[in-house]
């Protein structure tokens, strides 16, 4: 793909994050009464916003490419809202609110949209081969897991879920940090290997959480865990 072209999706990528984030807010008052839809999207437009404008000041500045962190950060997001807008089109019940599954279809659109240009631009940019790509992939959604741990916290306070909110902070924060670590150190094998041990207690524990108190999230997070597990351990078999 050409520079040209590339900057072009960029662009109009980093606008839809922008307006991405405006609709959160629209959707978040029009949800009101929808406890999670509402409260999620409000936590999503609150990422969003700053994120889309701060994606395009540093596109008009010719920096982007600088701030491989920040496309990072944005690719994270955009793969859990995502995310989040697909779980709520299978499992939400709007009533008679049904214009809001027209929010929900445009959210998931757009992140599928967005998700893939800033995913290449992060891969041209490192030369990443296949293998590398499949690694950064794993990358994201273990960044992704931490950030949607810390998210979840939220929905557990009024149910008073005391030891729903210890795991979920505990792993959200250790999450976040090995996500960093293996994009910084991807050459440290000590990393790779502490990663897999973590995922794997994680994982463990989710499947007892889930036993205990089944619930959509719970799910997801099990699926993400076995799918991070199995692509950190190819990556490790192929560049160790």
């Amino acid at each position: 793909m050409d520079d040209e072209r590339l900057n072009k999706l960029k662009l109009l990528a980093v606008i839809f994050i922008v307006i991405l984030g405006i609709t959160h807010v629209i959707e978040g008052f029009l949800a009101i009464g929808l406890l999670d839809l509402s409260v999620t999207v409000f936590i999503y437009s609150f990422f969003l916003i700053p994120i889309g404008f701060r994606l395009l000041m540093l596109l008009k500045k010719e920096e982007l490419d600088e701030k491989k962190q920040t496309i990072i950060f944005a690719s994270v997001v955009i793969f859990l809202n995502g995310c989040a807008s697909l779980l709520f089109l299978i499992t939400i019940d709007v009533g008679q609110k049904f214009f809001l599954y027209g929010f929900i279809v445009w959210h998931l659109i757009v992140d599928i949209y967005v998700f893939p240009v800033l995913f290449i631009s992060n891969t041209i940019l490192d030369k990443m081969d296949i293998d590398e790509k499949i690694g950064y992939f794993s990358n994201i959604l273990i960044r992704g897991l931490g950030l949607n741990y810390l998210f979840q916290i939220l929905a557990q306070i009024l149910p008073g879920l005391y030891y729903m909110i210890v795991y979920l902070l505990i792993f959200g924060i250790i999450n976040l940090i090995i996500g960093n670590l293996l994009y910084l150190k991807k050459e440290n094998k000590q990393i790779q290997i502490l990663n897999i041990i973590l995922l794997t207690i994680g994982g463990i524990i989710a499947v007892i959480l889930l036993i205990i108190n089944t619930t959509p999230n719970l799910i997801l997070f099990v699926i993400f865990h076995v799918i991070i597990l199995v692509v950190r351990i190819y990556y490790i078999k192929r560049k160790f």
